[in-house]
Parts: C-alpha cells; structure tokens; sequence
C-alpha cells in the first residue's frame, strides 16, 4: 500500500469527514447527513456490531465501507423506514451494506478498501458465511454490477436483485443479496522460490550465504505459517502472544492502521528460513515524532514480550535484521519503540547500538515485571509459601462470599461454548466499573471482533483457546476471568466483577479459586499474568520475569520534546514523589480517576 495511504477503523467521531465525502459523491438527495451517519456508527459500535472501514489520505478520509453486523436482518428494514421488498427472506443474522464510496480521484483504492475488509470477515467465523443485504439506487445499481467480477474474486458473489418501489419513492429501489464464497488462498512462495521476499540482499557470513527479505501481504504471510510455528516452537521466551493464530487474529483485527513488515532471513542455497521478525510500521499521521513507527506486531494492551522467532539466541540472525532494518531507516520508518523485552536479547542490544550510531535519540528503560506462577506442585503447598497475611485476607474474603450465599466456580474451556463464555463475561463486565473504559474487552467492535478471530482458530491443531471462569453466588455470575491457554500455560487476559459486589473483592476471590484449579489440572504447568505496572498480582507470583523497552526518536525539534519529556521529567517527577512517600497515592489517585473517566464515557 502506497505510503500516504492507511485505512482504519471508522467511530462515530468520524460521521463529520463520512459526511463531507458522502457529499462529495453523491446528489442532495441521497446523502444521510452528519447526524445520521453520526448515531449510526455510534449505536453500532456500542452494540458491537460496526465493522466499518474508512481509507484515509494521512488525515483525511478519501474513501469508506459502511457495514454493519445484524443479529435480526429484518432490523434493516427498520432502520431504513421501509417496507420488507416482496418475496425476500430476511430471518436471521446477516451484514448490512449500508454504503461504500471512495473519492474519484482515489478510486484506484478501492481494491485496498474492499479487500482488506474481506480478509477481515474471513477470519471470522461468526461472519464469514453471513448473507450481506444492501440497498440500491437505479444509478448505485450500475455502479456494483459493473464490480461484480472484482467483488467475487473477494468472495462477495452479487446473487439476486429485488426491485420495488416506495410510495414515498419518486424512483425504484433495488434490494442487493450477497452470497459470501471464498476459495481458500494458496499460500505464498515457499523455500524454493525464496519465500516471497521482497526487497531481498544476499549476505554472506562464516556460516555461508544468508538471504534477508521482506514480507508485506497477507497472503505471503499464509506461507510462511509453517515455518512460524517450527521455529516458535525452538524460540526461548515465546509466549501465545508469538504464536502466528493469535498474530494473524490481531493483525486482521486490529492491525488496520498498520503496514506489515515480516522480516525473514533465510539461507541463501537450501532456502530453509532461519529467523523471521514479525514486524509493523504504526502510521500516525498526528503523532510527530512517531509517524511511521516500527515495532513488533500488536499493542502493548494485546501483546506481551514480543521477540524474534529463531531456533536459539542466534546473535548472527539477530544482526542480519538489526541491519536490514536500518537500511530503511528515513524511508520506510522514523521511529522506533520495542515494548517488554528480554533484557538479555541480542536483537535489543543490536539495535540499540545501531540507533544510537545513526544519531537517533535512544533510551531503553526497564519495562514492566511480569508475575508467573509455577503450578507443578500442591496447592496447599504453594499456599504456605504465601505471606501470613495474604493467607488471611483470602481466608477472610472467602468467607465472606461463602456468608452471601452458595459460592462456586464455574469454568468454561470447550471450543463449542465459547461463544456462550464470552456473553456471559461480557454481562459481567457491562456491570463492572471496566463498562465503557479503554480497558474494557467490549472497548470497541474491533477488540470484539480480535476474540471472535481467535475462537475462529481454535479448532485448527495446537492454538490458542479461550478459557472463562466464573465466580458464582446462588446461580448469579459476580466475577469473571478470560485466559489464553497455550502449551500448557495459561495467560491471564482480564477480569471483571460486578460492582455491586464491590465489598466481597470477588476479584481477588476469583484468582484465589483460578489458581488453586490450575495446580489441580494436569493440562496447566503455569499461569502468566502478563506485563503491566500495576502490582496486585505480584503477591501470587512464583517468579518475576524483567523486560526492558527501547524507545528511539529522531533527532528533530518533536523527537527532543519527547525524548525530554518522557525520559528526563517524567522520571525525576517520579523520584521526587517516591522520596516524599506521594508516589503510591498518587497512581491510587490517577488509577481512580481512570476509573471514573471510563464510567463516565
């Protein structure tokens, strides 16, 4: 995709661009208006059901899909003031189409637009064979039956036109039904064809010949699944958050507003692939100095301790891409951020060095710790090697719950409930102080959408599988906790408790009783409760494993600002507070005042 170039997810912020380009295509008559498009997104994204794609020119929007999930199709007569079209089916689930139109002058785009949306639905399960219904003018009519090849070779196969007419209509309507058909895509090139790499050097070093490309499609990245997992799986440290479903998932998810980098060394005479970096470059048009920022795949909110997938610490490999990546430098990327690594990788202290040559700004503090349990052992001898007073509390707090009425655990681990699973977490934290904050699972249609893609894969060989716990008084869930569980470890992804039950501390009750399950089950070696500064898992913890981030800027007025603010008057702020006993009420304060904000928005 061409650099200026980025697509992402549309909100209800951005009804006022949609409108101005909506009126730039379309006659009076036609067009929904700011207000309209405004509650439209508004109401879908809070119903979970927006799948809306804008493209944008860096800031401005040049193009959209309007479209949205319906768990009653007929719902869309209603939204339309219209009568159902005579002789169309219209029960159950099904997507709406509500609107796709990209600028003249970016009509070259579209492809990107459409295409990006049907990988989209292809990782889904609960959509990708839904029924897709539009509306139609006579002169849109034109419009998608001259695209019907370019919409089938994307799956979306225009199977039957219904006109009818409106009273209030001074011209006929046409109902649009599109069948969903994908064939599956054959993965890139393999091994013998280089892997598909583009931009690919020849290297030679005393281990021989080295290949060392890159991979920028969906599609190359499908051939390289194999190897992914063979060399995940010889990868030290590698965690779910390195496996290629939970990646994929992500990328297709959430990934919108980002540009694949796939990274890939591979020997120059076998073509067997030693090493792969799954990589991104983040656009952020109003983001100085971070506009083009590359780093590892995902969110730090999504994705623990990213790192390299080779088999070993391989430092040679970690130096082939340390220097490729720098051949970029200026054109492709302008700014680095490498989140919770390994303080011991090679490729952290590679590129650090290599920054630093190249005049960036680097730093690289000490990032998160992150708490791990060990449950190879009993329970309760795990339990006695917890401080007194922790022992207490969770005695105490038991007790308590037991006092409101009949306490259990209730868990949910099959592939085929989990659809049920996350409903009922979901209920759980609609009645938590999580409902509407950024931390939220139902935070967004996409963050909604990232679980459904990862059930998706489940039932494909070892992948990552969701597993919710309930915490339960008189049949009423109070607390609940999804975790990702992958060979044989579980990560601890979130938890919620209704806030009605705030003076039972059902959350901590709900960890207490997930533990002592998981030093029970012969399936679980450890529970992970990932990166984060927040503390209150540190009193479970086995084994705390340190990271370290690296941060480099360039060297322009934006990037000192930042580097100024961030590394210099952030940290004496904090050294200021803690010697004066302010830092902990502090971020009591700050994490409150969070709180509040999330309630509130």
């Amino acid at each position: 995709m061409n650099k200026a170039y980025r697509l992402n997810w549309l909100r209800a912020g951005d009804a006022r661009q949609v409108a101005r380009l909506e009126a730039k295509v379309y006659p009076r008559s036609y067009r929904s208006g700011v207000r309209a498009l405004r509650e439209q997104l508004h109401y879908a994204e809070a119903a979970g059901e927006n799948l809306s794609v804008g493209l944008f020119l860096g800031n401005r929007l040049v193009g959209y899909c309007l479209l949205f999930a319906e768990e009653h199709r007929q719902k869309i007569c209603a939204y339309l003031d219209i009568s159902p079209p005579p002789g169309l089916e219209l029960d159950g689930p099904g997507l709406y189409l509500a609107d796709l139109a990209v600028h003249p002058a970016h009509r070259s785009r579209s492809w990107a637009l459409v295409s990006r949306l049907a990988c989209v639905l292809e990782s889904r399960d609960d959509l990708r064979s839904l029924p897709m219904e539009a509306l139609s003018t006579p002169d849109m009519l034109r419009f998608w039956k001259s695209r019907r090849r370019v919409l089938a070779s994307l799956g979306f196969v225009l199977e039957r036109t219904v006109e009818f007419q409106e009273d209030d209509v001074p011209f006929p309507l046409h109902w649009l039904q599109f069948a969903q058909r994908r064939t599956p895509r054959t993965g890139g090139k393999r091994r013998g064809d280089n892997a598909g790499l583009d931009d690919a050097v020849t290297v030679q070093s005393d281990r021989g010949a080295f290949r060392v490309g890159v991979v920028r499609t969906d599609q190359g990245w499908s051939g390289l699944s194999e190897d992914w997992d063979r060399l995940c799986a010889d990868t030290p440290g590698a965690t779910v958050f390195c496996s290629f479903p939970y990646l994929r998932a992500w990328w297709r998810q959430l990934g919108l507003n980002s540009e694949l980098r796939l990274v890939v060394v591979q020997q120059a005479i076998s073509g067997e692939i030693q090493t792969i970096a799954p990589m991104q470059v983040l656009l952020n048009p109003t983001s100085s100095p971070h506009r083009r920022c590359l780093s590892f795949i995902g969110q730090p909110s999504e994705v623990d301790r990213p790192t390299l997938l080779t088999r070993g610490a391989d430092p040679l490999c970690a130096r082939l891409i340390a220097d490729y990546l720098m051949r970029s430098y200026g054109e492709d990327w302008d700014s680095m951020i490498l989140y919770e690594q390994q303080p011991d990788s090679p490729f952290l202290a590679l590129m650090q060095e290599r920054l630093g040559d190249a005049g960036l700004l680097v730093d690289a503090p000490a990032g998160p710790d992150c708490p791990r349990v060990d449950v190879s052992g009993s329970w309760e001898h795990y339990l006695a090697s917890r401080s007194r007073s922790q022992r207490k509390s969770l005695k105490r707090h038991i007790a308590k719950v037991k006092e409101a009425g009949t306490m259990e655990l209730d868990t949910v681990d099959e592939p085929l409930c989990q659809s049920e699973g996350l409903r009922r977490y979901l209920e759980v934290e609609g009645r938590s102080w999580k409902a509407g904050s950024s931390v939220s699972v139902a935070r967004s249609s996409a963050h909604l959408g990232f679980l459904h893609a990862l059930m998706s894969e489940q039932e494909r060989g070892e992948q990552p599988q969701l597993h919710f716990r309930f915490l339960r008084i008189d049949g009423q869930d109070i607390a609940a906790t999804i975790g990702l569980y992958w060979k044989s470890c579980l990560y601890a992804l979130h938890v919620a408790h209704d806030s009605a039950f705030d003076a039972l501390s059902p959350g901590f009750v709900l960890t207490a009783l997930e533990l002592e399950e998981a030093f029970q089950r012969d399936d679980y070696s450890a529970v992970d409760y990932l990166g984060g500064f927040m503390s209150n898992k540190r009193g479970w913890a086995t084994e705390l494993r340190t990271t370290r981030a690296l941060f480099a800027q360039p060297p322009n007025l934006p990037g000192y600002r930042y580097h100024l603010y961030h590394f210099r008057c952030k940290p004496w702020v904090k050294r200021q507070l803690a010697k004066r006993q302010l830092l902990e009420p502090v971020l009591r304060w700050k994490k409150a005042l969070g709180r509040r904000e999330g309630g509130l928005a």
